[in-house]
This record gives C-alpha cells, sequence and structure tokens, in this order.
C-alpha cells in the first residue's frame, strides 16, 4: 500500500540509514562506543592547541591546518577499518542484498550510496575539528577579524583535502570490506593494508 517513491528515495534512503550506522545510532549502546570515541579523538589535538592559544595567545602552535592529517591518521585508519566492514559486512552476512536488488535500486546505486555515506562521515572527521581550530584560534587571538583575514586561504584547502582523504579512505575501506562477510577479517585485512600503505609513504616521503 502507500504511493511507489522511486529509485532516487532509495538511494537517498540507503545513504542516510548508512550514514547513521557509521557513527552506530539507533543501535545498541556497544556498537556507538568505537565509532564515537574515535570522532572524539579528533578533536582532541584542536582543543589542546585551543588551551594553548588561550593561555599563550597564540604564541605557541602545535597544531596547525598544514600538519593536523599527520596528528590523526591512526585515529582515521581505526576508523576506517571498525566501520567499513559493519556497512557491508552486515548485508552481506544477513543476506539482504538480493532483497535491495528487487526493488527500483540498481547495483551501482548501493555501492555509490554506501561510499557517499563513509566519504560524508570521513569528511566530517577530518574537516570540522579543522575549523573548530581556525574558529578558536580567530577568538582566542586579540585581533580576530585580522586572524581570520591572514589565514582564511587555509579553509578552502582543508575542505579539498579532507575530500580528498575522504574519498580515499572510503574507497579503500569498502573495496577490502566488501571482500568478506566475516568482519574479523575484514578489518585486519584494512589494518594490515594502511600499516603497509603508511610504511610505504614514509619511504617515499623520505
Amino acid at each position: 500500500e502507500g504511493p511507489r517513491l522511486g529509485r532516487r528515495h532509495a538511494i537517498t534512503t540507503l545513504y542516510l540509514q548508512s550514514l547513521r550506522a557509521t557513527f552506530g545510532l539507533g543501535r545498541r549502546a556497544s556498537s556507538k562506543v568505537i565509532p564515537i570515541g574515535l570522532t572524539i579523538l579528533t578533536f582532541v589535538p584542536a582543543a589542546i592547541q585551543l588551551g594553548i592559544a588561550a593561555v599563550a595567545a597564540n604564541v605557541i602552535e602545535v597544531y596547525s591546518a598544514e600538519n593536523y592529517y599527520g596528528f590523526i591518521q591512526v585515529t582515521l585508519w581505526l576508523f576506517c577499518a571498525a566501520v567499513a566492514p559493519e556497512l557491508v559486512g552486515r548485508d552481506l552476512r544477513t543476506h539482504t542484498l538480493s532483497l535491495y536488488f528487487s526493488r527500483s535500486l540498481l547495483r551501482r546505486d548501493y555501492a555509490l550510496a554506501k561510499l557517499a555515506a563513509l566519504a560524508s562521515a570521513f569528511f566530517f572527521l577530518t574537516v570540522a575539528p579543522q575549523l573548530v581550530l581556525y574558529v578558536g584560534n580567530a577568538f582566542a587571538g586579540d585581533d580576530t577579524l585580522g586572524y581570520m583575514g591572514d589565514n582564511w586561504r587555509d579553509v578552502p584547502r582543508v575542505l579539498v583535502a579532507g575530500a580528498g582523504i575522504s574519498l580515499l579512505f572510503a574507497g579503500i575501506g569498502l573495496a577490502v570490506a566488501s571482500q568478506t562477510p566475516r568482519r574479523a577479517y575484514s578489518t585486519g585485512a584494512l589494518v594490515f593494508l594502511f600499516a603497509i600503505l603508511w610504511v610505504v609513504g614514509e619511504i617515499v616521503v623520505q
């Protein structure tokens, strides 16, 4: 009964449901501990910097936009390893894919909705702490407008960098997690993969 809402509504609903699932919303309390805890950790460097700025009047800059991702990269790895298997592994374990595809959803719709949901979660984790850091530093100093005028170019850079990192983590996470319904296997594989990529990246940088 009721109207057929069509493919667009199905995609939107799947995206919103998946986005809520990345933070454990709508599930038992134990499902929220890891994603919300890791989300809080991404704000810790910003909170520390704001505390220092409030005391030292911006004389000491421990955490800044250009090095912020270096301090939270491990947190992002762990978030991806914990959340990506949950987004796609649950559907594999419960055999609900055939139910999705019996409706108006196409296979690419399912994949893109999951990718958009996980990338949106990562975008919040990467961008929100730096925006808090930017606004907090501005109000911690004596010249708020002057600080914003001198550092406004950091904002688009943060947004673009956050979008790139979000798509990278989400793409890798879902590509690996979709290979097996076993959450432990995909989580372990992601942790191992990110560790290897980190080592290779450090070698290339050096």
